[in-house]
């Protein structure tokens, strides 16, 4: 919903991304990954604050995985689509977003 009660929830929750067009139609983790699904784009970036990332790049790209480490500290996404439009998702935090269990790696 986008009435004003339902947005500031989402901001408060912190359940929102930024977009100048492409959408984000789900984010969460499978087996030490963290997965992407949107509708077709060219690339999706995901970029952590231990500086590692992985850059996914092709035509039409409909989602993609990221294995999650425990020193990644966060990691963000980001998806463009054919047109360079991007969005960007918040910081996702390890142990606060989504437990560390489900890091894999040492």
């Amino acid at each position: 919903s986008l009435s004003y009660p339902a947005v500031i929830a989402a901001l408060e929750k912190g359940d929102f991304y930024a977009s100048g067009g492409p959408l984000i139609t789900a984010l969460y983790v499978e087996d030490g990954e963290l997965v992407v699904e949107c509708p077709p784009c060219r690339e999706i970036i995901f970029a952590c604050e231990s500086r590692r990332a992985l850059r996914v790049a092709g035509e039409p790209l409909t989602g993609a995985r990221f294995p999650l480490l425990p020193q990644d500290g966060y990691v963000r996404i980001e998806v463009a689509d054919e047109k360079g439009e991007r969005a960007f998702t918040r910081a996702y935090f390890p142990g606060k977003d989504f437990p560390k269990a489900f890091c894999g790696g040492e």
